[in-house]
This record gives structure tokens, sequence and C-alpha cells, in this order.
């Protein structure tokens, strides 16, 4: 929270923090999206529950159902034309969309494909603003 210049419980006065355009700089949107990165890592690992917990691993999964699948676990956010087009087209370009094998390599990298397009989603400029 420090680093997104929002210490809890110590507000800037008493109506809280400034919302708009007026706390987005180069740091904030730094410590947002590595509180994004953060989120997940708890969320997956086994840091509270003993257990890993991975996404589903879908071998074959085109850029398109990877999109749609690691939105919809992020609640769905708001994201404009231009986001939703670049973020598909990013899923397509990712190592793991040409892997089809279950190597633990090709595991690996289609979960990061995925925890990537979780985190521009949320993290990304869209999800700065929004």
């Amino acid at each position: 929270m420090n680093n997104m210049q929002q210490r809890v419980y110590w507000p800037p006065n008493v109506s809280g923090w400034e919302g708009g355009m007026s706390w987005l700089n180069t740091n904030t949107v730094q410590g947002r999206f590595d509180l994004v990165v953060k989120a997940q890592y708890l969320k997956y690992s086994n840091h509270y529950s003993g257990a890993t917990n991975y996404p589903a691993d879908v071998v074959g999964e085109t850029p398109e159902a990877v999109f749609q699948r690691a939105y919809d676990s992020v609640n769905a956010p708001w994201l404009s034309d231009a986001t939703r087009a670049r973020l598909l087209a990013s899923a397509g370009e990712l190592p793991a969309a040409n892997v089809s094998g279950t190597k633990a390599a090709d595991i690996t990298a289609r979960r990061q494909r995925f925890y990537a397009l979780q985190a521009m989603m949320l993290g990304g400029p869209d999800g700065q603003v929004m």
C-alpha cells in the first residue's frame, strides 16, 4: 500500500484519497502492478492452505479460450476494445501458445501465459483507471 501512496489508516485528509487521475503516476502504477502479482502468488501458492492451488492446465487451449478463462477468473473487469485486442494477440504470441505436450516445462509455460493475462487485465492501464 505504501508503494501505491495509500498508507492504510492514514489518508491525506478526512475525505480519503483523491480519485480520478490524481493518484496515477509512474510509482503508483508499478506499486499496483506489484500488488496484483503478489496477490496471484498468494492465491496459487501453498502459502496459506499447505497445498498448491494451480489453475487448470488445458492442453491445446486456443488464445480466445485462455483469454476468456483468465478474464472470468478475475471477475470480468472492464477492458477497452484496444486492450482486449492486444491481450488476445498476446495470448497467441506467448510461448505457451505453441506447446501441446504434458512435459513439466510445457505445463509451466501454459500456467505462466494464464498468470500473465490475469496480471495484465488487473494491473494494466484499464485496471489502473477504472
